[in-house]
């Protein structure tokens, strides 16, 4: 009967009849529960974008993933205010956006429309050059070959953004595949931790329901975005992107590891495509105000004088000219701290450093033409 019992726990029965001997070596690694608590972990935008881990975006289809994700890349590159309110840490020089659908075409005119700054070294990496080795994870399998292209791409990269996640993997039933999509949200990760950046992955919703009383179609408010919930289960942070009352959009915080984040309003210029982030009590009556103060700039734009302008905005909307000159007047405003967190300050200087990859396009360049309005020879 002695000689069935396993050496460890006949040394673990001796010790408790011989409290004298010693048991067993002191567990040193790891972190201990009675540990003080670390500080909160530091983010590149308040409440947003952690400084590293991956960020998910979901949203339906054309509801403007893509401006959200040009629009943030600007403020980091540049150190301008996001959507006027969200400071930035500090400024980032290689940002790295890998377009896996659409043309890089696509991106680039959209990012032009908008008129916004961009540092030098954004640029674009589209299936053009993604086309041969695009898939990370294939058939349920992690694409060694593919990673490490993307490991070249990404070199030295300190934002990096996957649009859209779906558009990187393959294989039967692939999206809803679980396992398959774990990889692959895990492989951008392993990324982001080389590089010590953030990754922004963009997704899509899954089909909505139609509500068969009133006819409307909803998404689901958790687990929304399309195909395996693994997807969201491995990213750290997820927001929804959803449509609002006219020009307006809401980002719905779904995750975030940390306090808990208030939805953010989006008005958007409907010539340039650029967000307001909306930050009253009342934020429907500040949405009109930013709607006044742009198209009397806009008009003055074009040459007309302000008074002009004022009371062509006023006639059009059936308002009153006070009312709009008061839109004018009137300064946009700030967001609270203990809302969304803004006391970061922004770094106005961009160090300027080589660029560590030649593959893509430079979001800063002229944005080509299409072979069909080039100036056929005669």
């Amino acid at each position: 009967m002695a000689s069935c019992i396993k050496p460890a726990a006949r040394h673990r029965f001796e010790t408790k009849r011989n409290p004298g001997v010693s048991v067993m070596k002191q567990i040193t690694f790891g972190v201990r529960f009675i540990d003080a608590l670390p500080p909160a972990p530091p983010e590149l935008l308040p409440g947003l974008l952690p400084i590293d881990g991956v960020t998910l975006i979901s949203g339906p289809t054309n509801i403007g993933k893509s401006l959200l994700a040009i629009e943030i890349a600007s403020a980091l590159t540049t150190g301008t205010l996001l959507w006027g309110h969200l400071p930035a840490e500090h400024v980032v020089n290689q940002v790295v956006y890998l377009l896996g659908e659409h043309t890089t075409g696509t991106v680039h005119r959209l990012y032009h429309v908008t008129g916004l700054p961009m540092g030098p070294f954004a640029r674009i990496i589209g299936p053009d050059l993604l086309s041969e080795q695009k898939h990370v994870v294939c058939r349920g399998e992690l694409n060694s070959e593919a990673l490490e292209r993307y490991r070249q791409y990404t070199h030295e990269a300190e934002f990096v953004i996957v649009d859209p996640l779906s558009a990187f993997v393959s294989g039967a039933n692939a999206e809803n595949d679980n396992a398959a999509m774990r990889h692959l949200v895990d492989a951008f990760s392993l990324l982001g931790q080389e590089n010590h950046c953030p990754v922004l992955v963009l997704g899509h919703f899954g089909k909505p329901t139609r509500d068969q009383k009133s006819g409307k179609e909803t998404h689901r408010f958790s687990y929304a975005s399309r195909g395996a919930s693994a997807a969201e289960d491995a990213c750290p942070t997820v927001f929804y992107l959803r449509a609002d009352e006219g020009e307006t959009f809401r980002l719905h915080c779904r995750k975030y590891k940390g306090e808990t984040i208030k939805d953010r309003l989006l008005l958007r210029n409907t010539a340039t495509k650029v967000h307001t982030l909306l930050v009253s009590s009342r934020p429907q009556a500040e949405a009109q105000h930013v709607v006044f103060r742009q198209q009397v700039e806009q008009a003055m734009a074009s040459g007309i004088e302000k008074t002009i302008a004022v009371k062509a905005v006023a006639s059009l909307a059936g308002v009153s000219e006070r009312t709009v000159w008061g839109s004018c007047s009137t300064q946009p405003l700030q967001a609270s701290p203990s809302l969304y967190r803004v006391g970061l300050s922004a770094v106005g200087s961009q160090v300027a450093v080589e660029p560590q990859t030649e593959a893509g396009l430079l979001l800063s360049d002229s944005p080509p033409q299409w072979p069909f309005l080039r100036q056929r020879p005669r």
